[in-house]
């Protein structure tokens, strides 16, 4: 008789932990689905620019400028004696009218790339002529100041001004200028297109990330 009271104490000893148990998890289960469900929204995507690749085309379109307008101008001066192609050369690049110009046509370059940005080749096919436009007008101002203009009397002003105009090297600045500005132009807006297209993306993903969000967070 003592034994099975003994069993009979056990058995409800363990029925009474079970039930204490099942108790736990119940109330563990109902404090875990009151709580909020925190989930980390995804961040907005940042808006690639293509300014630093522009400048850098820009710097380098003003090597090549530098080096197609000294070669050029030498050129042009040692036709009729090919001998003096060295000095011309060695002389033409220490002088204003080869340095300003293409410092004038670095800085435009480099503008024009910052301003464009992401913009089509259109942008840089017009804007284009305005650099070309202020770099002739830096060769042109540059030589007018090594002639002494400010020195001269109207009707000489007059007279040097119009010879400076039609200087051959002059005119060759200003063609490079335009050409150089079209064509590696070209190249900074076929990267600003792939680079528009891939915000594009990255603002399609976000927004699907973001439609997928609970209501709750």
């Amino acid at each position: 008789r003592e034994r099975r009271e003994r069993e009979a104490r056990e058995a409800d000893a363990r029925e009474r932990d079970e039930r204490d148990r099942r108790a736990r998890e119940e109330e563990t289960a109902r404090q875990s689905q009151s709580q909020p469900i925190y989930v980390q929204a995804p961040v907005p995507p940042e808006k690639r620019g293509n300014r630093g690749f522009g400048v850098l085309i820009a710097v380098i379109a003003a090597i090549l400028f530098a080096l197609l307008y000294s070669l050029g101008t030498a050129l042009l001066a040692s036709v009729r004696n090919t001998d003096a192609f060295g000095e011309v050369f060695g002389r033409y690049i220490a002088s204003p009218v080869f340095y300003v110009p293409t410092i004038a046509f670095l800085v435009l370059f480099v503008l024009l790339a910052l301003l464009v940005n992401r913009g089509g080749w259109w942008a840089f096919v017009l804007g284009g002529l305005p650099v070309a436009i202020l770099v002739y007008a830096a060769y042109v101002g540059t030589r007018l100041l090594q002639g002494g203009v400010m020195d001269l009397a109207p009707s000489e002003q007059a007279l040097l001004l119009q010879r400076t105009v039609t200087f051959p090297d002059g005119i060759l600045a200003g063609f490079l200028a335009r050409e150089l500005v079209t064509w590696l132009g070209a190249g900074i807006s076929a990267r600003g297109r792939r680079i528009k297209a891939k915000n594009v993306e990255a603002r399609a993903e976000y927004d699907r990330k973001l439609a997928e969000q609970p209501d709750h967070r």
